[in-house]
């Protein structure tokens, strides 16, 4: 039957999965990574609190000199490998809109606090820069959910989302490095699995 289904008694879930995001941010390369989230859902709406650690190693090519530089510094563009991370706690709410058989279409909005950072190393030099950062973000995702066996308390779903992060700070730090003063969009996708009781 398509649309909304019967209700049903709240059910406690946790879920592991696994995704990849999209930053319009370059320090942070585009991270892969896993998050677990455990909730309570209530006949068509849900509360879900996870954890979330993405990352990627991958190359650029420019200076790492920033802020006031001595006359004799060295800081002709080199080739640099970049280290970044992304860490976060996320709230959400899903919210049943649809409904086939084993198989529900929920609407996902969220919000999350990130802990966000890079670290280059020029491979001429040696020379290091790095940054970090705490961001706000907000969230609209779109989740298919499916039993493979209608008594089994397994599910399986597939996910996207795209958001946008911002830094809790608005001052800048003159003559130096400040690279995540600015908002930027994310997209990301997931896939995972869950155990409902």
């Amino acid at each position: 039957m398509v649309g909304w289904s019967a209700p049903r008694a709240s059910a406690q879930e946790i879920r592991l999965r696994a995704g990849q995001a999209w930053p319009d941010q370059s320090l942070l390369g585009n991270p892969q990574g896993f998050g677990i989230d455990v909730g309570r859902s209530f006949d068509r709406v849900g509360v879900r609190l996870g954890v979330e650690v993405y990352g990627d190693d991958f190359a650029s090519f420019g200076s790492t000199c920033v802020g006031l530089i001595p006359p004799d510094e060295e800081c002709a563009p080199e080739q640099r490998d970049d280290e970044s991370y992304t860490r976060a706690l996320t709230f959400q709410t899903p919210i049943r809109a649809l409904s086939l058989g084993r198989a529900e279409l929920s609407l996902v909005p969220g919000v999350r606090v990130s802990w966000i950072g890079n670290e280059q190393t020029g491979r001429t030099t040696g020379r290091t820069l790095d940054a970090d950062e705490v961001m706000f973000g907000v969230d609209l995702g779109a989740e298919v959910s499916l039993k493979p066996v209608a008594d089994w308390p397994l599910g399986v779903q597939v996910g996207g989302s795209v958001g946008l992060m911002n830094a809790f700070r608005n001052d800048v730090i003159l003559d130096g490095y400040d690279p995540f003063v600015d908002s930027f969009a994310v997209q990301r996708l997931h896939f995972g699995m869950s155990v409902a009781r």
